[in-house]
């Protein structure tokens, strides 16, 4: 999976998206998919998404509070670019661990 966004489209969805709602509570996890040149991410029953350039297809789960931590030492970069493998995420030269990842697509979650 990977995807380029500008940093401030990308720090806005996931600070909104980890925000929660009155009397729920916040997820711990953030699920970040691209799928069709879109990135998205979903957490504490809250999704955004951006059109975003050069990616490719794929989904993974990463620890909501560290990832919004990381981005945040990104503040002075204009575009950002994303790579996950089948355990890590690069951002730059920083390397963190994600939890599940699914590089080759999105698996909706239909089943029959």
């Amino acid at each position: 999976m990977t995807f380029t966004l500008d940093y401030h489209t990308l720090f806005q969805m996931v600070k909104e998206t980890g925000r929660s709602f009155p009397g729920s509570r916040r997820d711990k996890e953030m699920r970040l998919a691209v799928a069709s040149g879109v990135v998205f991410a979903i957490a504490s029953c809250r999704a955004g998404g951006a059109v975003a350039i050069s990616t490719e297809d794929g989904e993974c789960v990463v620890p909501r509070k560290d990832f919004e931590a990381v981005l945040q030492t990104f503040k002075g970069e204009r575009i950002l670019t994303v790579q996950v493998n089948n355990s890590s995420m690069t951002i730059a030269k920083f390397t963190m661990p994600v939890t599940i990842s699914n590089i080759h697509g999105i698996d909706c979650g239909l089943q029959r």
